[in-house]
C-alpha cells in the first residue's frame, strides 16, 4: 500500500472514532439536559438517545454536506465510484458496513466497505 493510501486509511479510521466520540458527547449532553430540566430520564431514556445515534451515525454525512464532523476534522470525504456525491442509500450502506465491521475486518480491510457500498474515501481538497 502506498503512502497516500496509508494516510487516507488512518484518517478514515480516526474520523470514525471521532464520530463515535461526538455521538457519546451528544448522548451525555442530552442525558444531563433531561436530568437538569426534571425529566424522568429513565422513562424517556431510549427516545432521544436512539434518535441521536441513528441520525448522526447513519445520516451525518448527508446532514453535514457529505462529510461527518469526524471527516471534516480529518479533511476527507465520501465519494461514489464515479467521484460524485454519493446517494443517501450508498452512505447509509457504507455506515452500516462500518458499524458491523469496525471491530473485525474493518481494521485490516477497509476497502471491502468501498466495494460493498460503491463509495470510497478521498482527500478533501
Amino acid at each position: 500500500m502506498d503512502t497516500n493510501k496509508r494516510i487516507l486509511v488512518k484518517k478514515y479510521r480516526l474520523s470514525i472514532i471521532l464520530d463515535i466520540i461526538i455521538i457519546l458527547l451528544l448522548l451525555l449532553l442530552s442525558f444531563f439536559t433531561m436530568a437538569i430540566f426534571g425529566q424522568k430520564v429513565i422513562n424517556y431514556f431510549p427516545i432521544p438517545f436512539v434518535s441521536i445515534i441513528f441520525l448522526y451515525y447513519f445520516f451525518g454525512d448527508k446532514i453535514f454536506n457529505n462529510k461527518s464532523i469526524g471527516k471534516k476534522i480529518m479533511k476527507i470525504k465520501v465519494i461514489d465510484s464515479t467521484n460524485n456525491i454519493p446517494k443517501l442509500k450508498q452512505i447509509v450502506l457504507r455506515r452500516l458496513f462500518e458499524f458491523i465491521n469496525f471491530d473485525t475486518k474493518f481494521i485490516k480491510y477497509p476497502y471491502d466497505i468501498d466495494v460493498k457500498s460503491k463509495t470510497k474515501i478521498d482527500f478533501d481538497k
